[in-house]
């Protein structure tokens, strides 16, 4: 006879010695995972620790460099101090190389070279070639000027810009000084003109590159590399054009020997004078073509504004004078005779007419970019219609015209 069977229940199998196992399970757990972090915090904390350390250990020794560096710099300058005067290189496209400045610089000495020599000899040979090739030693002399603007505060290069200048003038005054010894009364008279513009340009020019350089420091790079790559590509082509309109001019007065007691005013005054203004118009009609052109504000009469003859009065009185000057030039051009002639009354009309409508021009536009904004400064305290220049970030180069009226001169050219 069998045992009757006894049938547990799962309460008795799960009773209160299971709970307490599972509470020291999980107790145990968690301390488990205390003693991982707690390990892991301290490795983390040991490496930050290390890391610092190599850190302040480099920038110790970069301290010391640095004080040597400082120590090897205070000897070599005698105040002891690091010399910050002079600037850093600028950087690529904003500037034009020196090399190039020094090359410009030896053909605009040419020109004065051979005034100073017709003027020590009493050469008047040297003088007119001297007068004939001027035009080509102002190009030359405002590539040098725009060579660094970005190194406009430096003094010597401001001393450089005031010397290019006056070299810009020395040419004509040496030349005209020379020719005031010839007893032709034509010559004489011709003289004093050029000697007074000779003068004239001793004066004006310093300061007027040294304004037209500060204007270009002030360009943002983006435009100041852009207004120098026109320049520059453009120079070449200028200067070829001067040199194939003064070789007439150069061949007939070294057809006239020195000895022959004739006056080269009566054998060459055509083709010598007709080149000198011919020349004269290139280099305006380039100058403001490419160096005047990217500092013109936008107020600034454009060819829309000529198609639909949206000219107000004194932009219509310069347009006529550029129109004047232009024709002038193409009949002093059209008229040049290579085998020489005289100085004629016909020659002298075009002459009085182009310089008058040049000298016109330059002193309409003095007068609206110059006299008129000081004026208006002085008298309202800058009022609107005042030229206003801003530093380097604006869009036509830091120069901010408001309600400018002037005609650009590129247009016509």
């Amino acid at each position: 006879m069998s045992s009757p069977q006894t049938n547990v229940s799962p309460k008795t199998e799960m009773g209160p010695d299971f709970d307490a196992r599972v509470i020291e399970a999980i107790q145990n757990l968690k301390a488990q995972q205390a003693i991982a972090l707690n390990a892991f915090k301290a490795s983390l904390l040991s490496t930050v620790r290390d890391t610092i350390s190599h850190q302040n250990k480099e920038i110790e020794a970069l301290k010391s460099d640095l004080e040597a560096l400082r120590a090897s710099s205070s000897r070599a300058s005698p105040s002891g101090s690091i010399s910050l005067q002079s600037p850093p290189p600028p950087r690529r496209g904003t500037h034009i190389s020196q090399w190039w400045r020094l090359i410009f610089f030896t053909f605009a000495l040419l020109p004065s070279l051979t005034s100073l020599f017709g003027y020590l000899t009493k050469n008047n040979h040297a003088a007119y070639i001297s007068l004939v090739f001027w035009n080509f030693s102002a190009v030359c002399l405002e590539i040098c000027v725009l060579t660094s603007p970005q190194r406009y505060k430096s003094k010597r290069e401001k001393a450089k810009i005031v010397v290019l200048g006056l070299m810009f003038g020395l040419s004509p005054l040496l030349s005209s000084l020379t020719l005031l010894s010839s007893e032709h009364k034509q010559t004489k008279l011709i003289s004093w003109f050029i000697l007074g513009h000779g003068c004239s340009w001793i004066v004006v020019m310093p300061l007027s590159w040294l304004g037209l350089a500060k204007i270009y420091s002030n360009m943002s790079e983006t435009k100041l590399s852009q207004s120098l790559l026109a320049i520059f590509k453009s120079q070449f082509g200028v200067l070829c054009t001067l040199l194939y309109v003064n070789a007439t001019p150069l061949h007939c007065i070294l057809k006239v020997s020195p000895n022959s007691g004739l006056n080269i005013l009566d054998e060459c005054g055509n083709p010598v004078f007709n080149t000198i203004w011919v020349s004269l118009a290139i280099f305006i009609a380039w100058h403001v073509g490419y160096v005047i052109n990217p500092i013109i504000g936008r107020g600034a009469l454009r060819w829309a504004d000529i198609m639909a003859f949206n000219l107000s009065f004194i932009e219509g009185i310069q347009f006529v004078f550029c129109v004047t000057l232009a024709i002038s030039a193409m009949v002093l051009f059209a008229s040049i005779d290579p085998a020489g002639s005289g100085f004629d009354e016909f020659m002298q009309v075009f002459t009085i007419l182009f310089l008058s409508s040049a000298g016109s021009l330059l002193a309409l536009l003095g007068f609206e970019y110059i006299f008129l904004p000081v004026m208006r400064r002085i008298f309202r305290g800058g009022s609107e219609g005042s030229v206003r220049m801003t530093g380097g970030s604006s869009e036509n180069g830091g120069l901010d015209f408001k309600e400018t009226s002037g005609i650009s001169l590129g247009v016509v050219f």
